[in-house]
């Protein structure tokens, strides 16, 4: 488990596909699907969209490894609304803290 208080998060844009990588781990779409299956052709960020809501449950799932998958569920749409949506359409590195998302987004914090 990483204790890291903090996740670092970078799309980067590339002719066949965007990656995503979480703390430079870079993350395959399938890892995310059997949450939930909104774009299988790939990650995108910076709108309101399938391949948004597909970052938002790597993103989750990499942050919350304790958290069940009914809970990551409930909350990748609200992570889309309040964060993924909000980094532009083009290449990005972000970092957040765990405890603020965790807060923000009402998901027991467990370091």
């Amino acid at each position: 488990m990483n204790s890291n208080p903090t996740i670092t998060i970078q799309g980067i844009i590339e002719k066949k596909e965007n990656s995503l990588f979480i703390d430079n781990y870079k993350v395959s779409i399938k890892e995310t699907l059997h949450i939930g299956n909104h774009s299988p052709s790939g990650f995108s960020w910076g709108q309101h969209g399938s391949g948004n809501l597909q970052v938002s449950i790597a993103v989750l799932l990499r942050m919350f490894p304790r958290a069940n998958e009914e809970l990551i569920k409930e909350k990748y749409k609200l992570f889309s609304e309040k964060y993924t949506s909000a980094w532009g359409v083009g290449p990005f590195v972000v970092t957040l803290d765990k405890k603020a998302v965790a807060n923000r987004l009402q998901i027991p914090f467990e370091q």
